[in-house]
C-alpha cells in the first residue's frame, strides 16, 4: 500500500503518514502525542530523555485527549523485546518523571503502567555482545519505581522534593548561579571596601 492510494479523507486526518508503520497489511500512522512520547524513549541517542521532552509528555499526560496515546506508547516500550533495553530505560524516566513531578492526569498515566514495572523487574533479561547483563539496569530501575509507587509516603515526598527543586530553581533568576538567597547558591559576601590613605 502506497501513500497516493490513500483517500483525501485519510490524508487529512490528524496523523504524521512520514512516521508510520505498515502493520498486518494496513498503514498504522500515529498521533503527534505518540510521535512525541516515542521520539522521547527512543533507542537512540543514547542519553535519557530531555527535561523540555518529559515536560511535554507530562503536558500531554494531563490532556483527556491525548493521555491514552501516552500510556499506550509507554506501555509498548515498557513490554520490549531484550535488544530494545534502552527503550525501556528512557520509559522508566518519562513513568518516574510522571509519578513524581506530573500532575493528576500524568500520575494515573504513571500508575496504569504499575502491573509492567513488576514484569520488568522480575522478568527482563538483556545481554549485549560481550556477555555483559545491560538489562540489570532496568530491572533495577523498574523494581524501585514500582516500589516508590506502592509507598505513599516515599511518592509523596519524592514529589515534595520535586516541587521544592522547581521552586528553587524558578527563584535563583538568573539561571541558577549567583542568584542568591531563595534559590541557587547562596551569594557570597561582598568584599571589604579598601580604604584610600591620605596622600
Amino acid at each position: 500500500m502506497s501513500l497516493t492510494r490513500l483517500s483525501k479523507q485519510q490524508q487529512l486526518r490528524s496523523h504524521d503518514y512520514s512516521t508510520a508503520v505498515f502493520s498486518k497489511g494496513q498503514l498504522a500512522p500515529f498521533s503527534r502525542a505518540e510521535r512525541i512520547v516515542r521520539a522521547a524513549t527512543r533507542a537512540s541517542p543514547a542519553w535519557g530523555p530531555t527535561l523540555s521532552e518529559l515536560r511535554t509528555v507530562a503536558l500531554l499526560s494531563e490532556a483527556p485527549s491525548t493521555a491514552a496515546d501516552v500510556s499506550s506508547v509507554l506501555s509498548s516500550r515498557l513490554a520490549p523485546p531484550p535488544a530494545a533495553w534502552r527503550r525501556a530505560a528512557k520509559a522508566l524516566a518519562v513513568v518516574e518523571h510522571l509519578a513524581t513531578c506530573g500532575g493528576p492526569g500524568s500520575a494515573r498515566v504513571a500508575f496504569a503502567t504499575a502491573n509492567l514495572l513488576d514484569d520488568l523487574a522480575a522478568t527482563f533479561q538483556s545481554y549485549d555482545e560481550t556477555g555483559r547483563d545491560v538489562g540489570e539496569g532496568v530491572r533495577t530501575a523498574a523494581a524501585r519505581l514500582a516500589a516508590l509507587m506502592r509507598d505513599p509516603p516515599a511518592l509523596e515526598e519524592a514529589r515534595a522534593v520535586a516541587r521544592m527543586v522547581r521552586e528553587r530553581s524558578r527563584g535563583s533568576g538568573g539561571g541558577g548561579f549567583g542568584g542568591g538567597g531563595a534559590g541557587g547558591f547562596p551569594r557570597l559576601p561582598a568584599p571589604e571596601r579598601v580604604l584610600a590613605l591620605p596622600a
